[in-house]
């Protein structure tokens, strides 16, 4: 089995180079001040309230972010393995959180904390380009999420997530698909039974 520093450095180097041709001694960096994080299903990673000193790339499982309202959780955003996770905007100004950050299945994390990073930038030039082209497809998908839940339809809402979201879709109890699509489960349920007959 290989070191954990060797694992480490392979999911950061497959991870950046899908965004930015990065050197070796940028992902040996950053495997150096990284760890791995095992979590059990339904671990709440962050709360609402707390600063988010942490950024996570997902080694293995899945992520969703969500909010409380009275009793009711929304789900606001849900990714899966090889996809990073964070609260960005407490991340990036030491603000509090206004969202919760929860495993939905027992999860593996690689750990880099925002003191560190902020070191990084300054050390190696090459990690500015690779983050403003991680952030660019970061506010790609929300604003694909944002698309969703302007879909006046509920089948559509499912069509377009089935289409352009689907690697996590099987994965996720219904309740957090149909939050973050923000239709009533009962009618997730009917959909899915409908697509299924054909």
């Amino acid at each position: 089995m290989k070191k954990k520093i060797e694992l480490r450095f392979e999911l950061i180097a497959n991870f950046l180079n899908n965004f930015f041709p990065v050197s070796k001694e940028l992902v040996q960096h950053l495997a150096s001040i990284s760890y791995f994080k095992e979590v059990k299903g339904g671990s709440i990673i962050l709360k609402i309230g707390d600063r988010c000193s942490n950024v996570y790339l997902i080694k293995k499982g899945i992520v969703r972010g969500f909010v409380k309202i009275g009793n009711k959780e929304i789900t606001s955003w849900i990714t899966c393995e090889n996809e990073l996770a964070t609260s960005i905007s407490s991340f990036f100004t030491n603000k509090i959180s206004k969202e919760n950050i929860q495993s939905l299945e027992e999860s593996t994390l690689l750990v880099f904390d925002n003191v560190n990073l902020d070191l990084v930038f300054k050390k190696f030039p090459e990690f500015n380009e690779v983050v403003r082209k991680i952030l660019q497809l970061y506010y790609s998908q929300a604003e694909e999420r944002a698309y969703i839940t302007r879909l006046p339809r509920a089948i559509d809402k499912w069509n377009y997530l089935f289409i352009n979201l689907n690697k996590f879709i099987h994965r996720v109890p219904l309740k957090y698909t149909a939050s973050f699509l923000g239709i009533r489960i009962e009618t997730l349920s009917r959909i899915r039974s409908l697509i299924i007959k054909g």
